[in-house]
């Protein structure tokens, strides 16, 4: 079988080791590539000859160094001066933010500016689900409260998130009104299907204390409270059977707080995503692309 061939598809890169000595470097190199922009897998294939080899003389080979990028104080600074001039502004948290262990940083950032926040399905968990500006998912199966939220905006920060079509629907109505600061570790993202105005390739990690500030924004607070409270859940249903939506919120306020929950394909996982609140990033397992 030729495993190589078929793990090309779907590896940021694959090696086939065939020569002892050169294991040290394929392994860091490998790691290098497996953490370098968006984090994905790299296939070492190793011989069966080199698997029985001596390896007791290969000497230790340094480990990649995290990668570093240039970060434009120029763009920085034209991004500081948007979101103070911001009446409406919104984040918007993709899977991105967890694979770059940047939720620290995310919660902090809110914290600071106090700016209502939405999520993807995967970057669920990565903003404090509790907090008062929490609007919850966007999209095709997110909340009425996040998806008006987003229409009325005029500011949109999309963090570790790529505009994908389950989120915007039509992307020429999509958040209309609204300019785009696009933050992405991958250079590929980055105006790819929405037009930034200002597009900032890095580590959101590193970028979001960049742009942390407090911000005058009372008016759309209320505002985003009044939308939270308008089109909250529902949970009172007619008849004796079972409802799915009332049984996952009960099952959320039982579970303890570090549960982990996954999900097949389905209904079900979307009822999942909307009716039970999730603390922590990667603890609910999707099969997602």
């Amino acid at each position: 079988m030729d495993v190589l061939g078929l793990s090309l598809a779907c590896t940021k890169h694959s090696f086939l080791v065939s020569d002892v000595n050169e294991l040290p470097r394929v392994v860091s190199e490998a790691f290098s590539i497996a953490k370098q922009g968006r984090p994905g897998p790299v296939l070492i294939d190793i011989t069966k000859d080199v698997q029985l080899a001596d390896a007791s003389h290969l000497a230790d080979y340094p480990l990649p160094q995290e990668q570093e990028f240039p970060y434009p104080e120029h763009e920085i600074a034209q991004a500081l001066q948007m979101l103070a001039q911001a009446k409406k502004p919104i984040l918007y948290v993709g899977g991105g933010v967890a694979m770059s262990q940047g939720v620290e940083a995310l919660r902090s950032f809110v914290k600071q500016t106090q700016i209502p926040v939405v999520s993807t399905l995967k970057g669920l968990g990565c903003a404090n689900a509790f907090d008062a500006n929490y609007l919850g998912m966007l999209g095709m199966h997110g909340t009425k409260a996040a998806n008006y939220a987003v229409q009325r905006s005029d500011l949109l920060i999309a963090v570790g998130a790529r505009f994908d079509d389950r989120v915007t629907g039509r992307l020429n109505t999509f958040a209309p009104n609204a300019k785009v600061i696009h933050i992405d570790i991958d250079y590929a993202e980055l105006n790819k299907l929405k037009q930034a105005h200002i597009a900032l390739l890095g580590d959101a990690k590193v970028l979001l204390p960049k742009l942390s500030q407090p911000l005058a924004i009372e008016a759309w607070q209320e505002e985003v409270q009044q939308l939270i409270a308008e089109y909250a859940w529902r949970y009172d249903h007619p008849g004796e059977a079972i409802y799915a939506p009332l049984l996952l919120k009960q099952l959320s306020d039982a579970k303890p707080e570090n549960s982990i929950v996954t999900t097949d394909v389905g209904q079900h996982q979307m009822w999942s995503a909307q009716h039970m609140t999730l603390m922590r990033q990667k603890i609910l397992l999707l099969l997602v692309g």
